[in-house]
């Protein structure tokens, strides 16, 4: 007698979630993630019926809890703070990585991962993470418009940690200052670029990308997904942005770290005192050149945070020193700073931002290593800037074209 075997799945999650082996001789094998043993094996079928489960809401709402409630959704798991969370869960290759996962061509040496993926399995201990919504950084006009890139942080003994996260989330929470509770259990850590995030595995293409496709296709960590949160994301309370801490840090501390350590310092929101725009941007590996004086929406080399990229869509990087060294800001042509004219070096004073090192190309640290270059601190609006000349009159933003 055969047999007739249904499987429940999610219909669009299977490869995320188990793959199946139909061996042509009546006999079937299921695998979880990418482990080499089946976790089932069935003998005599006929077929193979796949049933699509109740989908989850798209427009899943975080229910706001109060400090009274954690410990009961916590229940036998754990609350981790981000830097042990990391350690624990991100390696260095990633769990994901296979010969039919592969990630970017840019993403490795075969040692060092500039892109990685490290599941967190869904069943197990439950792991938590608590932290508050820092910064919601400018993405791509390519994501969708619900889709944003957040820095999340907890200050532990007076000190910071940051992880960044991309993700899909109700308009009630998209907040600063919000206070979340995250269920990792289902999703994911790993790298792009070398800067740590959370989110979900997704496979990029080569029509995802407008230069160097072939280069940049593969696995990497997209966005999490309004069904991804189900039962995994809860508020606390109401935002608090007074509660967002800043670290006071000089241009040189940054620039000496180039060790693996810059992946835990990239995302620190900082700020950085006594220093001036000079009028220049950065053009390769190092080399300062001074802006044009042209039209900011036609000329990506105009004097502007973040002029046009001719549909490139990088960030735009300008430069601004302590008199010592000098460094970069970074800045999205879509973001509410793009159109700002850089101030004139006679004003003088505070930068802050999200401290940010990136490297998506390991053909560059092959060629030419880590660089100072790597670090720039991505400015947000023009009120990350606090700037006055020596009669102490503040600088004033000119926005283009009312000059």
């Amino acid at each position: 007698m055969t047999a007739l075997l249904a499987i429940s799945v999610i219909v669009g999650q299977l490869c995320a979630q188990t793959s199946w082996h139909y061996l042509g001789t009546n006999s079937v094998k299921i695998y979880k993630g990418n482990a080499t043993t089946p976790i089932f094996t069935f003998a005599d079928v006929d077929s193979i019926v796949f049933v699509e489960k109740p989908q989850v809401p798209e427009d899943y709402q975080a229910p706001i809890i109060s400090e009274q409630e954690i410990s009961s959704i916590v229940g036998n798991g754990v609350i981790m703070n981000i830097d042990d969370f990391v350690a624990a869960y991100m390696t260095e290759e990633g769990n994901w990585h296979s010969q039919e996962r592969p990630y970017p061509l840019r993403a490795t040496d075969g040692e060092y991962f500039l892109f990685s993926i490290d599941t967190i399995p869904e069943d197990g201990a439950p792991i938590f993470l608590r932290a508050r919504i820092a910064i919601k950084e400018h993405t791509s006009p390519k994501n969708s418009k619900d889709t944003k890139r957040y820095v999340l942080q907890q200050v532990v003994a007076g000190q910071q940690q940051t992880i960044r996260m991309v993700a899909t989330i109700s308009d009630s929470l998209d907040m600063v200052g919000q206070e979340v509770l995250i269920k990792m259990n289902g999703l994911a850590v790993g790298r792009h670029s070398d800067q740590i995030f959370l989110g979900m595995p997704h496979y990029f293409t080569e029509d995802d990308y407008i230069s160097h496709g072939d280069e940049k296709c593969g696995w990497r960590l997209g966005t999490i997904r309004p069904r991804d949160w189900n039962n995994k994301l809860w508020r606390i309370g109401q935002p608090d942005p007074s509660k967002i801490v800043y670290t006071t840090m000089t241009i040189d501390e940054y620039f000496k770290v180039f060790s693996k350590e810059h992946r835990h310092l990239d995302g620190t929101l900082v700020e950085v005192k006594n220093v001036y725009f000079t009028g220049q941007y950065e053009y390769y590996l190092g080399s300062l050149i001074e802006c044009t004086t042209g039209n900011p929406m036609q000329d990506e080399y105009a004097n502007y945070f973040a002029p046009t990229t001719l549909g490139l869509y990088f960030p735009q990087q300008r430069v601004f020193t302590d008199g010592t060294n000098s460094s970069l800001t970074s800045c999205y042509e879509w973001s509410p700073l793009a159109l700002v004219q850089l101030p004139a070096s006679e004003y003088v004073g505070t930068v802050r931002g999200v401290l940010t090192f990136i490297e998506d190309n390991m053909k560059n640290i092959l060629n030419y290593g880590f660089s100072q270059c790597n670090w720039s601190i991505g400015v947000q609006s023009v009120s990350d800037i606090n700037l006055k000349n020596s009669n102490g009159e503040a600088w004033t933003p000119i926005i283009y074209p009312n000059e």
